[in-house]
């Protein structure tokens, strides 16, 4: 359902929040306020599943893939101040956005740039 993430999450109660595609284009500040604004709708063990970019820790990949990435990367800070995000980068943009939020899992299959982060409400 399209809304804006600005405001408060109209849907409440749903076990799933999904976001695809969509915190990688903001920097963290407006990252973490666009997660800030699900919390007044979500139950205890609602999940909360981002699809985003997922850059790979510096020597993980090919060089050629390591440095698109990372120019990507700058592109995207240059034209629209966000940013794209190793593991821990997500993981404590998480945290950050709220301490009730659980990190579970990120699955990244290796031939893509994007994967799945899970986290939990804990609140």
């Amino acid at each position: 359902m399209a809304y804006d993430f600005f405001t408060e999450q109209p849907i409440k109660g749903a076990d799933v929040y999904l976001m695809r595609w969509i915190l990688h284009d903001w920097s963290d500040v407006y990252a973490i306020r666009t997660l800030r604004t699900l919390v007044c709708a979500l139950k205890r063990k609602a999940k909360i599943v981002l699809h985003e970019y997922i850059v790979p820790e510096p020597g993980e990949t090919l060089t050629l893939q390591d440095r698109t990435l990372r120019i990507f990367n700058t592109a995207v800070r240059a034209l629209t101040n966000g940013k794209e995000r190793e593991v821990n980068d997500w993981k404590a943009l998480l945290a950050e956005a709220n301490g009730r939020f659980h990190f579970l899992s990120i699955e990244k299959p290796p031939i893509s740039s994007l994967g799945i982060i899970v986290d939990q409400w804990e609140g």
